[in-house]
């Protein structure tokens, strides 16, 4: 087959590399939002926060077994602070085990912060914060909640890792089923979450890498591209206002009331940033309304903890917390389950026999 797709990208060739380079948004256009600004030290030495996680899952043919880790590191004039989380277990029940497994680091990350959060002047969060917010939402939220005991409430409500426990006891004690425990879960990451936006929402920011979002330019290259592109000096982009609520469209009226009422509808300002010439754009959610002034000196601060224009902090949470797959090995080999069946081998067999 790779002959027939090389020869289709022979043919094709041009036109894929002139979809590649097409912005489609005039330089006018970025220029009217775009504020050159290079950042100012602050003098003043503030602590700032960096917080990320990162999973592995293995699934076999009965089972899957995953490890999650998150880490909190705050830089700041007393020296540095860590805030260590992981752990490892089965998936139970086995349903979702991928997307309840990204959920878990999500959680653990949340608890890292909500750890930390008290002696740190910036706490910076890996990731969109809105975006794990409407991707992970599941159907039938609402109905899911209203099934819960005062006992899984309990759970929910509790600043620790227990999505074991809460499967377990929705599941064996309460009859509820395997899209309730969705469910639930999600509704624990959202309490965490609005717990977390409640003790300092006004020193929260999220810090993606990538994002799809077109809210600026409208598409068709999300908004992140077109600045790479052609914002090239340091600075930020003129901050759109915006409120939880306004991203929750794709869910339904009484799903959405649900997110609402658990982490409130929060003021979120966007915008995206370069802290150096040559450096990266980056998005930025912050999860209160800032002024552009505010953003300069926000900026200023994350500025003297970044190293080729990327926040340091982030940059040593995710280094610290990172399961690569050596790690998992060693557990499954700890575990005595390293030669254990995926369901793979099969298929692997198959092709050997065929030639493929």
């Amino acid at each position: 087959m790779l002959a027939e797709l090389l020869r289709v990208v022979a043919k094709k060739r041009s036109e894929l590399l002139d979809r590649i380079r097409s912005i489609n948004v005039p330089v006018s256009e970025v220029n009217k939002v775009w504020v050159n600004c290079e950042p100012e030290l602050s003098e003043e030495r503030v602590s700032v926060c960096g917080v990320d996680g990162s999973m592995n899952l293995r699934e076999f043919k009965g089972f899957s077994i995953f490890a999650v880790s998150a880490e909190a590191v705050t830089f700041g004039p007393t020296g540095v602070r860590e805030v260590h989380l992981c752990d490892v277990d089965v998936v139970y029940p086995h349903y979702k085990p991928l997307e309840r497994v990204r959920l878990y680091m999500l959680m653990m990350e949340v608890l890292a912060a909500l750890r930390a959060c008290s002696s740190a002047d910036i706490v910076l969060l890996d990731g969109s914060i809105v975006s794990n917010v409407v991707r992970h939402a599941p159907r039938g939220l609402a109905s899911a909640l209203a099934l819960a005991s005062s006992e899984l409430r309990a759970i929910i409500s509790r600043e620790e890792f227990n999505s074991r426990e809460l499967a377990e006891r929705a599941m064996l004690r309460h009859g509820c089923s395997e899209e309730d425990v969705v469910s639930l879960e999600y509704v624990k990451y959202l309490t965490l979450l609005g717990r977390l936006v409640e003790r300092c929402a006004k020193r929260l920011v999220a810090v993606a890498k990538t994002s799809q979002s077109t809210l600026y330019f409208g598409g068709p290259k999300p908004d992140i591209a077109v600045f790479e592109r052609l914002a090239k000096e340091p600075g930020f982009s003129r901050p759109i206002h915006r409120r939880l609520s306004d991203f929750l469209s794709r869910l339904r009226g009484t799903d959405r009331r649900l997110v609402l009422s658990v982490t409130g509808d929060i003021d979120i300002t966007v915008f995206y940033f370069r802290l150096s010439r040559g450096g990266p754009v980056l998005k930025a959610e912050a999860m209160s309304r800032l002024a552009e002034s505010e953003i300069e000196r926000l900026l200023g601060s994350i500025a003297r903890l970044s190293v080729m224009g990327y926040p340091y902090p982030l940059r040593r949470a995710h280094a610290d917390s990172d399961v690569r797959e050596r790690d998992m090995e060693c557990i499954l080999r700890v575990l005595g389950l390293y030669a254990e069946e995926t369901g793979r081998e099969q298929h692997a067999a198959l092709r050997a026999a065929v030639g493929g």
